[in-house]
C-alpha cells in the first residue's frame, strides 16, 4: 500500500499538484487535528520543509510541505538495503 500511495504522490508532486489535509489525514488514517500535529513534528524533526513552488503558466506560487532532499536519499538508502537483504536471505 505505501508503494501505491508512493507512486501516486510523486506522479502528483512532480505535476505540482497540491493535497489538501484531508487527503493527507485519510492517508495517515489520522483525524485533521491530528495530522496538522503529525505535519508540525515532522516539520520540527526535519522531515518535511516548508516550501513555495512556482505554478505552471502563472507568476503565483503554491505553498506547502515537501519532504527534503536528505529525507528522500534516507529512504532511497534504506529501501536500498532492505532489498540487498531480502536477496541475500532468500539465495
Amino acid at each position: 500500500m505505501f508503494l501505491l500511495n508512493a507512486r501516486h504522490i510523486s506522479r502528483s508532486i512532480h505535476q505540482n499538484q497540491q493535497r489538501d489535509i484531508e487527503t493527507i489525514a485519510k492517508v495517515l488514517e489520522v483525524s485533521v487535528s491530528q495530522c496538522y500535529e503529525e505535519l508540525r513534528k515532522w516539520r520540527t524533526l526535519g522531515i518535511l520543509e516548508f516550501v513555495r513552488v512556482p505554478v505552471k503558466d502563472s507568476t503565483s506560487f503554491m505553498k506547502g510541505y515537501m519532504l527534503s532532499g536528505m529525507t528522500v536519499n534516507q529512504l532511497i538508502d534504506k529501501a536500498y538495503s532492505q532489498i540487498n537483504m531480502f536477496v541475500r536471505r532468500t539465495r
